[in-house]
C-alpha cells in the first residue's frame, strides 16, 4: 500500500513539474508581420498552444494565423513552410538559419494500445529556395542517400573550406550536417560557440 502511494506521489510530482516546465514565454509573428508576446504550452501529448494577453484561452498554433513562433530561450523555434512538392504549409522546427537553412519535421502517429511512432525528417534550403529532403528516419526516403549527399555537397561547394571539412568528416549524421551548416553560415563550428570553463 505504501509503495503504491509513493508511486502515485512521485508520478504526480513528475507530471506537475513537467507541465510547469512545458509552459514558457515567447513570441509569435502573425500573418500581418506583427510580433506579439505570448505564453506557450508544449504538452507531452497533443498540439502546441499559445495565448496572447488579449486571448482568454490557449489556442493551437495554426498556419492560418501564425507564420513563426519561438520561445524566449530559443530552444523551440518554428516557421510555417511548404514541404517539398506540397502546397500545404506546416510548422517546421528551425535548427539553423542563414544562407543555408536547416529544419526538422517530426510526425508522431498513435497506434494500437497507445503505442506511438515518431518519424523525423531533416530538410535544407539555400537562399530561401525550395526545401530539399536531407535525411530521414523513415524506412524509405524520397531519394537515395547518395543523391541527398550530392545535393548537400553542391549547396556548400561555394565555400571550399566548409566543403573540405565536411568531406573529411565523411559522415552523414545529423550532428555533422548541423555543424556543417552552422560553419557555412557563421564561419564557426558549434563547439567553438560553447562557453569554456573558467
Amino acid at each position: 500500500m505504501k509503495i503504491k502511494f509513493l508511486l502515485i506521489v512521485i508520478l504526480t510530482s513528475t507530471i506537475i513539474s513537467f507541465v510547469a516546465h512545458a509552459q514558457q514565454t515567447g513570441i509569435i509573428v502573425n500573418l500581418n508581420g506583427d510580433t506579439v508576446k505570448c505564453e506557450m504550452k508544449f504538452p507531452f501529448i497533443g498540439a502546441d498552444k499559445y495565448k496572447t494577453a488579449e486571448m482568454e484561452d490557449f489556442k493551437k498554433f495554426n498556419v492560418k494565423d501564425v507564420s513563426y513562433y519561438r520561445t524566449d530561450d530559443l530552444k523551440r523555434v518554428y516557421r510555417a513552410t511548404h514541404l517539398p512538392k506540397s502546397k500545404k504549409l506546416v510548422f517546421l522546427q528551425l535548427v539553423e538559419d542563414g544562407k543555408i537553412t536547416l529544419y526538422t519535421y517530426t510526425v508522431t502517429s498513435y497506434g494500437y494500445m497507445g503505442a506511438t511512432y515518431t518519424n523525423t525528417t531533416w530538410y535544407v534550403s539555400k537562399d530561401n529556395g525550395e526545401l530539399q529532403e536531407l535525411k530521414t528516419k523513415a524506412l524509405f526516403g524520397n531519394s537515395s542517400k547518395k543523391s541527398r549527399q550530392n545535393i548537400f555537397s553542391e549547396m556548400i561547394a561555394d565555400n571550399p573550406e566548409v566543403l573540405k571539412q565536411y568531406e573529411e568528416a565523411d559522415n552523414f549524421s545529423f550532428k555533422t550536417l548541423q555543424n556543417t551548416v552552422h560553419y557555412y553560415n557563421t564561419g564557426k563550428l558549434i563547439e567553438e560557440n560553447k562557453p569554456t570553463d573558467l
